[in-house]
């Protein structure tokens, strides 16, 4: 009898698991062509109008600022409220259009345990939605490549299926008039960023550069 249902709790799982891959194979399908990386080609840089993001440093309520290669700001994002638990406060401040707008950010930390294994997963929160999921809402696509002796990463960004930036992680001092400085490479979250784009969406724009500073990641989602 203990065979025989052993036998049978052997079959229910084989079933089980048959049943959840094909569920996973139909989504996969079914995603195909809308979560999947498109082919982003960027085009030259000289047909471009390059910008600046830096993060600020301030100690207590950082926050992120980008400005063109006169050095006229053109959006900026500060912290105007800090939490040690809970939301953080952003005021996003588009100086080419006048608009204004707080959001707040946080992060949420998930736990999962499956069989010896105890995994976490942070997410980026923007006005309490993940942050990636909203830029994929709006199209948003991100191609990424590490480059150089350092790993400094390039990312190709595409919007609806067409090219709208590339943005670059750089060193300290982000101008070409402190090109010189560009040996200080620092990889990736939360400081300087070189863009690349022939878009007037500056607010698509922003949001993408703060997700990757944000999240810290060598390779965005």
């Amino acid at each position: 009898a203990a065979g025989v249902a052993a036998i049978a709790f052997g079959v229910y799982l084989t079933y089980k698991a048959f049943k959840k891959s094909k569920v996973l194979d139909e989504q996969t399908k079914a995603a195909a062509g809308t979560y999947r990386v498109p082919d982003i080609e960027p085009l030259p840089k000289d047909q471009l109008t390059e910008y600046y993001v830096a993060h600020d440093g301030v100690m207590l309520k950082p926050g992120y600022k980008m400005d063109d290669k006169d050095r006229n700001l053109v959006f900026e994002a500060p912290m105007t409220k800090q939490a040690l638990v809970g939301d953080r406060t952003f005021t996003f401040t588009n100086h080419l259009t006048g608009e204004t707008k707080e959001h707040q950010v946080g992060h949420t930390l998930t736990s999962t345990y499956n069989d010896e294994f105890l995994s976490q997963r942070s997410t980026l929160k923007f006005d309490g939605q993940d942050i990636w999921d909203l830029l994929h809402a709006r199209g948003v696509r991100i191609a990424a490549d590490i480059v150089s002796k350092f790993p400094n990463v390039t990312y190709h960004v595409a919007v609806n299926g067409k090219f709208f930036a590339t943005i670059q992680t750089c060193g300290q001092w982000v101008h070409e008039d402190d090109a010189a400085q560009h040996s200080v490479n620092i990889p990736m979250g939360r400081y300087y960023y070189r863009v690349w784009t022939n878009s007037d969406d500056m607010d698509t724009l922003f949001l993408t550069v703060f997700a990757l500073s944000e999240t810290e990641q060598v390779l965005a989602e």
